[in-house]
């Protein structure tokens, strides 16, 4: 029977009082944590024998293609765009020919989003079907930034605030289904940071087009005024 309150430790059933102290299933969330030592016992339905004496094995480890996929590979892909990002503008000076910051964002996102599903292709080809939702929705989100960074465009503005809302959205779904909470695996800190960044660029637009108009609105005021004097002479 799985757990019906999600994330308590303790509950009652049938008149007793139980403890949680682990789950034939589980999933491991950060990227520091190795795979031998899962940190999140996830609350799905599961079937178990009935048969007295029956021995089912559960393996706790993570297949490494996995592992690598979701929690090694993204983050030195990510360590890479940063810091050819933040070197580029010097590069740029010497070279005007190397490429800017946006282009060395935008290709550490496309890797980390092509590792992030072979890791899901893996992880449903041996049957980690969770594994490989999670990476999907990683992989989605991944591969929007990259669009935001490469194109960029009038489908910045849109496309990063659709790819944080995807990922928040993308990962309270998955915790609603693994944990039955919303905030069961923990709240998309990346999304929310996203949606932070396209509410700010959004806020700075709308402030910059209004001042913009009120430079215009001035000038436009004063080539009238000189405008009637001319017709008056």
């Amino acid at each position: 029977r799985w757990w019906e309150r999600g994330g308590a430790m303790e509950a009652e059933w049938c008149g007793a009082k139980w403890s949680k102290v682990g789950s034939p299933q589980h999933v491991s969330l950060t990227t520091v944590t190795p795979p031998e030592h899962p940190i999140k016992f996830i609350e799905t339905e599961i079937d178990l024998p009935m048969e007295r004496g029956l021995l089912q094995t559960f393996h706790f480890l993570m297949d490494y293609r996995v592992f690598y996929g979701i929690y090694v590979l993204p983050p030195l892909f990510y360590s890479m765009g940063g810091f050819m990002g933040s070197f580029s503008r010097i590069i740029t000076m010497r070279f005007p020919d190397f490429q800017g910051a946006h282009f060395w964002f935008g290709l550490s996102f496309a890797l980390a989003s092509v590792s992030h599903l072979v890791a899901a292709s893996v992880a449903f080809s041996i049957g980690q079907f969770i594994l490989g939702w999670i990476a999907l929705n990683f992989a989605v989100t991944a591969s929007m930034l990259s669009f935001v960074c490469i194109r960029q465009g009038l489908w910045f503005l849109p496309v990063l605030a659709a790819s944080g809302l995807q990922g928040l959205v993308g990962w309270t779904a998955i915790s609603i289904w693994l944990w039955h909470s919303p905030v069961g695996g923990g709240v998309s800190f990346s999304g929310l940071a996203v949606l932070l960044v396209a509410v700010s660029v959004a806020s700075m637009r709308v402030w910059s087009i209004r001042k913009s108009r009120l430079l215009l609105k001035h000038d436009q005021e004063v080539y009238d005024d000189l405008w009637a004097k001319l017709l008056e002479g």
